[in-house]
């Protein structure tokens, strides 16, 4: 029985200058073969790149004639030679980019993984044993449980954002965290003593409850008496306002003094560690005064004459709590 030559069955269609062609009533998946030419009545022909099911195959360059719609048509069957050659052409094309020579010059090798470092280039990477045990996990869960990840620190990983994990942290006390990686100890009985320290609560209104911070980590403030910061641990620090004008005028055993200057502090104290005075004009004045938890005394004082219009500015250290 001789092999058929041509096949006909159905109609194509195909658009003026492209490659695609749809059938109806065909069946070029069981009949053709790249390779094969297709043509219409007025004898032009295409050879056929790719034939994807029954009813649709791609040609090998754009239609050079008119569009067929639902029409009659009719490819050349070419000898299977024909077709062997074009599926070897198109297989050493897509083997011709490097990629599987790189994959052979690699030296296997064991716990080797090999991987792309760019077109037509590998290498191999180290694939370690506890590596291999996250592969198989089925899940981000069974992934943390292989890490060693405890089941509270796991609660933590589904929030949102800051003010769900910390609303997380509020409602486990200490005793949760004996099962995390957090010693119990290091966050005393309840994680509500440690809110200050918490993100987003680093700068406002500091406070505390029997010498434990209950509000921000610092705090800032300014008012006619000058400037201060507040910090959770009880440090507090004070900067008076530039002083202007003073006279050194009223002579003091061998030396010159201004009149005493008082500065009330813009924040009170509980105890006052020093004050340090710098009179901004003149590097040879120094200062000499007294301290209190609401206000502070000085007086400037030069040793060699009356001196005047000079200028001072102070700071203050102590304690708020």
């Amino acid at each position: 029985m001789a092999l058929p030559t041509y096949y006909n069955s159905g109609t194509a269609t195909v658009a003026a200058g492209g490659t695609a062609v749809t059938g109806v009533g065909t069946g070029w998946m069981t009949v053709l073969q790249p390779g094969d030419l297709f043509t219409d009545a007025s004898g032009l022909m295409v050879r056929i790149a790719g034939i994807e099911s029954d009813t649709a195959l791609t040609l090998a360059r754009a239609w050079p004639g008119a569009a067929i719609a639902g029409g009659a048509y009719e490819i050349q069957i070419m000898p299977r030679s024909v077709g062997v050659q074009e599926a070897t052409r198109q297989l050493l094309l897509m083997l011709s980019n490097g990629n599987l020579a790189a994959l052979a010059d690699l030296a296997s090798a064991t716990d080797k993984l090999p991987y792309f470092t760019g077109g037509g280039t590998a290498g191999l990477a180290t694939l370690t044993a506890f590596a291999r045990s996250l592969l198989d996990d089925a899940n981000a869960g069974t992934a943390l449980t292989t890490l060693g990840v405890s089941d509270f620190a796991k609660t933590l990983l589904d929030d949102t954002d800051a003010a769900t994990a910390r609303g997380t942290l509020g409602a486990n006390n200490a005793s949760n965290l004996t099962t995390g990686t957090i010693p119990s100890a290091r966050i005393g009985t309840d994680l509500t003593a440690d809110k200050a320290f918490r993100r987003g609560n680093i700068l406002g209104s500091v406070s505390q409850a029997g010498g434990v911070p209950t509000g921000a980590l610092m705090e800032y403030g300014s008012n006619a008496n000058g400037e201060y910061a507040r910090f959770a641990d009880g440090t507090q620090i004070c900067t008076s306002p530039v002083y202007t004008g003073i006279n050194l005028d009223t002579q003091l055993g061998s030396n010159y003094a201004s009149a005493a200057i008082v500065w009330v502090y813009p924040a009170t104290f509980t105890s006052v560690s020093g004050v340090v005075g710098n009179c901004i004009t003149s590097s040879a004045v120094w200062c000499s005064g007294s301290s209190g938890a609401t206000s502070n005394s000085t007086r400037l004082i030069y040793g060699v004459a009356g001196i005047t219009n000079q200028s001072l500015r102070m700071t203050a250290i102590g304690r708020w709590f």
